[in-house]
Order: structure tokens, then sequence, then C-alpha cells
């Protein structure tokens, strides 16, 4: 049984008494003597900066870099405190993809931790318990429990700052205990997540104990503390993480799974492992970009950048001013997410072209279709036959994602069903993302989920347990695979130098919102907090949909309108990814910056 204390309501960054404390983070500063616009979500900072979605989540990042730490410990440590305030999108039950950069080796690294299906024969029969519609944002799912795949999240970033990181274990998830043990003030964002999730807190009496206090959601201002949780930490700080794959806790869970009707047993959690990738690898202009390869969707962004250059979209005008750029930034769009499909699994059981998808040499067979008339149906192309086309020497020189065999059943035409790719993503709002930039220039991009609103709906012994087994496509499923997923965490440098950090939490909107964010300050020139303001829009490969965010002058809708787009306007929300970056100046200045879409924070010292 939890505490609940009505408290008033905090500021916005009033860290918690860890961060004033024994994890005190420096004091946030600008390089110039004014405050920053838009305090807490646009920074300015000399040495080091953090965004994430959550102003503790950013303190513990940013005490980690006080504490002698670098990015990758802090990018950990951040991560699990986001697994303690963020609950419904981020958490121990759930799964995380990072890109790195490690400034001193001058070399990249992926960390991937996806989640990943049990051994039971069941997980290759379809789920019966599934939605007939993908989930939308509405509350109104009831707990999935053969979503739920083993957790990748608690492993992958252990494992990570274990090889990378500077501090001790203890140190990194020190944030993440106070904030569980003590409690953090709910806000807004957090309040009307428990609101559009009633259904799901209600469906376990713990979890409604803690999260609905007597019949009610807890209200803005209330202070969540969660007991069960910050005595799986401790236990995770002091035995790493067989505290959570072996022993009693994975007996536990597994069991209350089980009871609900799930599939994971306890030999599924000793068996996980994460995997370190190599980073997909791709020009643009004068940066080089970094991202992870499938099971996600670095490729996918990287193609949409290829297609923006060689369209000459960079050489337009804004386009949310510029009717003719706006026709083409959709359309480029539009052709990136159907190529999307080529992405459709996992590399260990449906290996995609990952190096085809994001080269020129693709983007040149596609590129006719941007400024054509839409077609109701955009068909997919054939990556394939770029694979193994040689990559700029700028990647050569960072070891990239090798070149795939083609699979036998990847010809032009398979896999219709998938052919609007991710679709199943397509509704959710969900999803985690932060960066990290250190004073030695390491930086990381990090995007972790527990899929839909509180995942599976199961909680156990202090955990959501993840939805990420709906993440697979009709006749996907079978014991032993993870899935795929539209996570995009995107590193960009100029020469050796890491310039840019980006990445968004939002499902199938994920990769291009990141897209459209760095065209903006990559191609056009744009101040970073104005490229996330900007408005964007998310065209479909099946059908003429467009849903465009209000801000585009008037003429760019009726332009669009014309070139055969049904238009659907949408209010800027957090549905539409919430994008967290960073960039670093020519002066050496760098700036943090957090989407208004969302409660993200930017700190920096």
């Amino acid at each position: 049984m939890s505490s609940t204390v009505r408290t008033p309501r905090l500021p916005l960054l009033a860290p918690v008494a860890l961060t004033l404390a024994a994890c005190a983070a420096p004091r946030a500063s600008s390089v110039t003597s004014a405050e920053p616009p838009l305090a807490g979500k646009r920074v300015e900072a000399r040495r080091g900066v953090v965004v994430t979605s959550a102003a503790d989540a950013s303190n513990a990042g940013l005490a980690m870099l006080a504490q002698g730490g670098n990015a990758i410990d802090a990018a950990v440590a951040a991560s699990f405190a986001l697994g303690v305030v963020d609950p419904s999108q981020t958490g121990l039950g759930g799964y995380a993809v990072g890109v790195a950069w490690l400034a001193k080796e001058k070399r990249a690294e992926v960390m991937e931790a996806m989640g990943q299906a049990g051994a039971d024969p069941a997980w290759g029969r379809p789920d019966p318990q599934a939605p007939s519609a993908p989930a939308v944002f509405d509350g109104g799912d009831a707990r999935q429990p053969r979503t739920a795949l083993v957790p990748g999240f608690v492993s992958g970033l252990l494992d990570w700052q274990a090889k990378r990181g500077k501090l001790t274990r203890a140190q990194v998830l020190a944030p993440a205990i106070a904030l569980a043990r003590d409690g953090f003030v709910v806000g807004p964002l957090n309040h009307r997540l428990f609101s559009a999730s009633v259904d799901k807190l209600k469906a376990d009496p713990e979890a409604a104990a803690l999260f609905m206090p007597g019949g009610e959601v807890l209200k803005v201002g209330d202070r969540l503390v969660q007991p069960k949780l910050a005595t799986l930490l401790e236990a995770i700080a002091r035995d790493g993480a067989s505290a959570f794959y072996t022993g009693e806790f994975a007996r536990r869970v597994a069991e209350k799974t089980r009871s609900v009707g799930g599939l994971l047993d306890a030999r599924d959690f000793a068996a996980y492992a994460p995997a370190m990738r190599r980073p997909v690898c791709s020009a643009f202009g004068r940066f080089t970009v970094l991202g992870a390869p499938s099971p996600v969707a670095g490729a996918s962004m990287a193609e949409l950048l290829q297609l923006a250059e060689r369209s000459g979209l960079t050489r337009m005008g804004d386009p949310t001013r510029d009717t003719a750029s706006a026709v083409r930034l959709a359309d480029a769009v539009r052709v990136s997410v159907a190529d999307r499909a080529l992405l459709r699994g996992h590399p260990e059981w449906a290996p995609g072209p990952v190096r085809g998808l994001s080269s020129a040499a693709f983007a040149g067979t596609r590129v006719a279709l941007v400024g054509q008339p839409v077609r109701d149906t955009l068909a997919r192309g054939d990556a394939w036959a770029q694979e193994n086309v040689a990559v700029e020497a700028r990647c050569a020189a960072l070891d990239p994602y090798p070149a795939t065999a083609r699979p036998a059943s990847s010809a032009p035409g398979d896999a219709d069903a998938a052919s609007d790719a991710f679709d199943h993503e397509a509704n959710g709002s969900q999803t985690s993302h932060l960066v990290v930039i250190d004073a030695e220039r390491n930086a990381v991009s990090l995007t972790s989920s527990v899929g839909v609103l509180f995942g599976s709906g199961v909680y156990a012994e202090g955990i959501w347990l993840n939805s990420s087994g709906n993440l697979f496509g009709r006749g996907e499923r079978a014991p032993g695979r993870k899935p795929g997923s539209a996570l995009t965490p995107t590193l960009m440098l100029e020469g050796d130098r890491v310039r840019f950090g980006l990445g968004a939490g939002g499902a199938a909107y994920i990769p291009t919102a990141v897209g459209q964010v760095a065209l903006r300050i990559a191609g056009w020139g744009q101040e970073p907090y104005a490229a996330l303001q900007a408005p964007r829009l998310q065209p479909s490969a099946i059908g003429r949909a467009l849903e465009i965010e209000q801000g585009f002058a008037l003429p760019v809708y009726g332009a669009l309108r014309s070139h055969g787009y049904v238009a659907t306007n949408r209010v800027a929300n957090l549905q539409f990814a919430g994008v967290h970056l960073f960039w670093v100046r020519p002066d050496g200045v760098i700036v943090g910056a957090a989407d208004p879409r969302r409660d993200g924070v930017a700190v920096g010292y």
C-alpha cells in the first residue's frame, strides 16, 4: 500500500530533495546574462546539457555530470528517473534504444534492448485478447497481458553504463531511488495521462491504491510515492540486473503475468540479453547522420533527409509559409512512410535493407515521386537493390551497420499487409526521449517506452509491464522474437565532432517528426526551439489523408489540397510526437530544447 500526501503544487523546475542534497546538480545557468526565453523549455550552456520529459529526470542526469560522470551515466540515471516519474510512458518494465557518440574514441555505438517474447509455444499463435483496432489515446484499453514481453530496459541500460560509464551503479540509480521512495509531485500531463488510463489503473487493486487513492486519480500537486519500486531499485543498485532477471522478483512477476492470462515465465527473464549494434550512417549536407538501425527506424528518417536534399527541398523556403515547399515536404515524408515497411521486423528474424534504405542511391530512385500528384496508395520501393552500394567515405571511417544479405522472402511485392509500416503504432502517444551531451562532447540520444499508456496494463512488483507484443504484425508472433519499432534516436556530426542530438516519443509519428525538426535546423538553419515549435504534418502511404498541425499559413492548406491531399487539421499536442534535442553552436554554446507539446525540461551548466 502506498502513502499519498496532498501537497501544494511546486514550480516546474523544483528538484526533489535528492538533487538538492546527496546528488545535488550544479546550478543551471545560461551563458548570457538574461534568462533564456521559456525557462525550462530552452537552455544555453557551455559544458553540458540534459533534456528529458520531466524536470526531476533532467536534474537527475545533470547531477551525474556534476559528480564527474559522462553522458552515458547521465542518460542512464535520467532514464531510470523517468521510469519513476513518467510511469505511463516508460519504465523498468519497458524497452529502450540509444545511440552514443564516444568523443575520445571518435566512434558511435547503438544499444538495443527491445522486449522479447518468451519460450511458450503460444507466442506463435494469434493473441486472442488483441484489440480489433490499434489502441487509441482515450484510456479505453483493458489489460492485454499477452502483449507483455520480457523487458529489456534494465538489462540494456545497466550493461551500457557498466561498459561506458564512469560512475558506480549505486550513484547512477540514487536519483531514481529517492524519487520512488520520497515521491514526486504530479503535474498536469501526468494527471491527464492517469485520467485517460482509469480502466487500466482500476484493473489491479494494488495499482488502483497507488494511482487512485480513495477512488480518484491523483491530482495536480499530489505526491506519488512508490515504495515497491524503491525497494526494487535498491536491489538493482546493490545486485545489478540479476535482481530483476533472476530469483524471486522474476518469479513473482512471471506468476502475476500468467495469473491474468499472460505467457511469461521466470526462465524467459533469465534468458534475456540486450544487443550492441553499429549505427546506420548517412550524409546530409555537411553533416553525418548517425541513427539506430533495424529493428528501429533510423534508416527511415535518413531516407527522408536524403529525399529532402535530392528533391531541392532544402533550397526552398520555410514550409510553414512557402506553399511549394510544404507540398514537397509532405511528399517526401509520405515516401519515407511507405518505405518504412522495408524495416518491418527485427534483424534476427526479418532483416531489412538498412544500408539501402538510408543511401543516396535509393533516394535517387524515389525522388521522382516528390512533386507528383498524390496517388491513392503509394507502394514501397525496393531498397535491396542498393544494399551493397558503397557508403560515403565519412561513414566508412565510422564502421557503420553492415550490408545485409537479401532474404528469399523479401522480393518486391511481399508483405503487402505491412505496406503502411508500423500502422499498429500509428495512434499511440507514448514513449519518452532524452538527449545528453557532456563537457568532453560525449553524447547520447535515447528513447524508451512501455508501449501504449501503462503498457500491457499488468502491474507487478512495482512496475508496469510493456505492451510491445502488439508491435508484431500479422503472422509475426513467435517464441523468442523481438519486435521492430518506430523509435528514432539520432546524433549528427560535423567532421568528427557531435553537433546535434535529437529523438522523440510518439509511436509512428517519431521518425517523421524527428526528420522534420532535423530539416528545419540542419537544412534550413532555423533556431532549435523555433524548429520544435513549428507545425508538423503526417501523411499516410495508404489513402490521401494528411494530418497537419495548426500554424501553417492558410495558402499552404489550399496548396496541399490542390495537390491531392485530404488534410485534417490538428491542434499541436503530445500525440504528434515530443521531440527533445541539443544543438552545439559554432561558438561552442550548447542549446538544449524541449518540445512544447509535452512536459519536457532542458537543463545545463
